[in-house]
C-alpha cells in the first residue's frame, strides 16, 4: 500500500499546501517563526508585509524615539538646565548670603553695631533705672530698697544710691530723702542716727560730729579731734571705738598701739605691763608659751 499512496497524491497536495499555507499562515506566525517564512516567501507579496512592517515600526518609531529621547533628554537636562540651575541657584544664592556676610564688612559690622549698643543699652538701664526718694539701689542690684536709717537718697540724677547723712545731721527712721539737722549743742553720731554728745570710746570732729576711735586709740571719755594713743605694754582689746587702755598681762607683751597682747615664745619670759620679751639666761629655760618666768636646768644639764 506504500507505492501507490505515495505518488498519487504527491502532485496534487504539493501545490495547494505551498500556495495557501504560504500567504495565510505567513501573515500570522510571521513574528515567532521568522526563518521559515524568509526562505519560502521569497515573492514581492509576503515579502514587503512583514518588511515594511517590522523594518518601519522598529526602524522608525524606536529609532527616533530612543535615540532622541535619551540623546536630546540627558544632554540638555544636564548639560543646560542642571548647569544653570546649580550653577546659577548655588553661586547666586550661596555667593550672595555668605559672601556679603563674612567678607563684606556691612553684615557683620551691622551685627556687632547693633550688639555693641545693647551692651551699652543693657548695663545702662541699670544703673539708670530710677529710684523714688528715700530708695536707692546697693553696688551689683538693680532693685530699688529703701534707705536704712542714718541715710538718704533725693538724687535728680543715676547713681541712686543711699548716702550717709551730712555731718550734724541724722535720721531716725528708714527711706528718708533727707536728714534733720542736731539741735544746738548737740553732735551727729558716726552712723547719723542721732544727734547726742561724744561719749567715751569717740572724738569731736570739727565739733560738730562724733566718730569712733581708730584701732590703737582709745577715749575714757569723748576726745576732742582725736582719741589717746595705747602705749607700750597696754591694749585696747577691740578694733574700733575702745574706752579703756589695759596693760598686758604677765607672758605677753604690746609694742604700743595694740588691740591685743602678744604671748612670748618659749625661751623667753615678761611680766605685766612689759613691751617687749625677755631672754632666758644661761642655765635656765621656759620649754612653752607666755612663760612669765625661767626655770634653773637640771644637774647635768
Amino acid at each position: 500500500p506504500s507505492p501507490l499512496p505515495t505518488r498519487r497524491p504527491s502532485p496534487l497536495p504539493t501545490p495547494l499546501p505551498f500556495s495557501a499555507p504560504s500567504t495565510m499562515p505567513s501573515a500570522l506566525p510571521t513574528g515567532s517563526p521568522s526563518p521559515q517564512p524568509t526562505p519560502s516567501p521569497s515573492t514581492p507579496g509576503p515579502s514587503p508585509t512583514p518588511t515594511a512592517v517590522p523594518s518601519a515600526l522598529p526602524s522608525a518609531i524606536p529609532s527616533p524615539v530612543p535615540s532622541p529621547t535619551p540623546t536630546s533628554a540627558p544632554t540638555p537636562l544636564p548639560s543646560t538646565p542642571p548647569s544653570p540651575l546649580p550653577s546659577a541657584s548655588p553661586t547666586s544664592i550661596p555667593s550672595a548670603l555668605p559672601t556679603p556676610s563674612p567678607s563684606g564688612s556691612p553684615v557683620p559690622t551691622q551685627l556687632p553695631t547693633p550688639n555693641s549698643p545693647f551692651p551699652t543699652a543693657v548695663p545702662s538701664p541699670l544703673p539708670s533705672i530710677y529710684c523714688e526718694p528715700g530708695t536707692g539701689v546697693e553696688s551689683g542690684s538693680d532693685v530699688c530698697e529703701t534707705c536704712t536709717i542714718g541715710r538718704f537718697q533725693n538724687a535728680s540724677a543715676p547713681p541712686w544710691t543711699c548716702q550717709l547723712c551730712d555731718i550734724g545731721r541724722y535720721n531716725v527712721a528708714t527711706g528718708q530723702a533727707m536728714c534733720e539737722k542736731c539741735s544746738a549743742g548737740k553732735l551727729s553720731s558716726a552712723d547719723r542716727t542721732q544727734c547726742r554728745d561724744c561719749s567715751a570710746g569717740e572724738y569731736v570732729v570739727n565739733s560738730t560730729i562724733c566718730e569712733y576711735c581708730t584701732s590703737g586709740k582709745y577715749a575714757p571719755v569723748a576726745q576732742t579731734d582725736d582719741c589717746l594713743e595705747c602705749s607700750a605694754g597696754f591694749s585696747t582689746g577691740q578694733e574700733v571705738g575702745a574706752d579703756t587702755c589695759s596693760a598686758c598681762d604677765a607672758g605677753t607683751f604690746s609694742s604700743g598701739m595694740a588691740v591685743n597682747c602678744s604671748a612670748c615664745p618659749a625661751g623667753t619670759y615678761s611680766g605685766t605691763r612689759d613691751d617687749e620679751c625677755t631672754n632666758c639666761t644661761a642655765g635656765s629655760y621656759s620649754a612653752t608659751d607666755s612663760s612669765t618666768s625661767c626655770a634653773s636646768c637640771e644637774a647635768g644639764r
